[in-house]
């Protein structure tokens, strides 16, 4: 879930939100082989669940045919920075 604010100011569109989070996986392992003449096998298994909150701010650009969008994000104690540009009519 998020909630989002934001203002559309003709050309640019400044925008902050903030958004609930919630992620699951699991991965495995198997693996077998030979060393000196003598066979092994082994596996192994991990699982976690995270969740948290998601903070974001960026601004949206519009000229005619051309979009841009810088965002800044900070999710699961990482910082992200996003720039996009679209062309389109």
């Amino acid at each position: 879930a998020q909630l989002v604010l934001s203002k559309n100011l003709l050309v640019v569109e400044p925008y902050v939100g903030v958004g609930f989070l919630n992620a699951s996986g699991e991965l495995g392992v198997n693996g077998e082989g030979s060393i000196f003449d003598t066979s092994y096998t082994t596996a192994s298994q991990a699982d976690a669940d995270v969740s948290g909150l998601e903070y974001f701010g960026g601004m949206e650009v519009n000229l005619l045919l051309i979009r841009g969008v810088v965002q800044y994000s900070r999710v699961f104690d990482a910082d992200k920075i996003a720039l996009k540009l679209a062309f389109g009519f």
